[in-house]
């Protein structure tokens, strides 16, 4: 929420959610090799006027070649992979899910790299290569699932004018 009052290109105004003045900490353990860290944040539901600029700041983050999320957690020797994805709540709010798995004996490291980044991010804004790139790939999927959703309109244009044999039907 910081980073969308800081910067207007991320989006308009902040996601309905009173006001947290502390994060909430849960800690599970497990007896398993790797050790694993999972950061989540409240998103705007799909359709909030700010859920487009919660979709490019993930898309800024989670590209595995430019993103300085990658740079400090990767090429810092940090974690060996992490993944970022928004999750939609659908109408609800959804999240931001960081999940990462840091090298042994560096997960602290790790986690002050991730507050760094987005400090960083939120007080200087993105770097306008990257923000322009992101952007880029946003649209890019936009299409795409546009194009995807053309054509389930279209299959259930033709399943409901010509029925569907397979299921033993057939519209008179």
């Amino acid at each position: 929420q910081h980073l969308l009052n800081r910067h207007p290109s991320f989006g308009s105004s902040v996601a309905l959610e009173e006001a947290q003045y502390e994060g909430r900490h849960a800690e599970v353990t497990a007896a398993v090799e790797q050790e694993q860290h999972i950061i989540a944040w409240r998103s705007p539901p799909m359709g909030h006027r700010d859920q487009l600029a919660v979709m490019l700041t993930v898309e800024l983050l989670r590209d595995s070649t430019t993103s300085p999320l990658y740079a400090a957690l990767h090429d810092g020797q940090l974690a060996e992979q992490f993944v970022l994805r928004l999750r939609d709540g659908h109408g609800w709010p959804g999240t931001v899910e960081l999940s990462y798995v840091p090298f042994p004996n560096r997960a602290a490291e790790a986690g002050m790299a991730v507050q760094q980044v987005l400090t960083d991010l939120a007080i200087q804004g993105p770097d306008q290569a990257l923000l322009e790139a992101a952007k880029r790939r946003l649209r890019f999927q936009r299409r795409s699932q546009q194009a995807v959703a053309q054509t389930a309109r279209m299959l259930e244009r033709w399943e409901l004018g010509m029925g569907v044999p397979a299921f033993g039907f057939k519209l008179e």
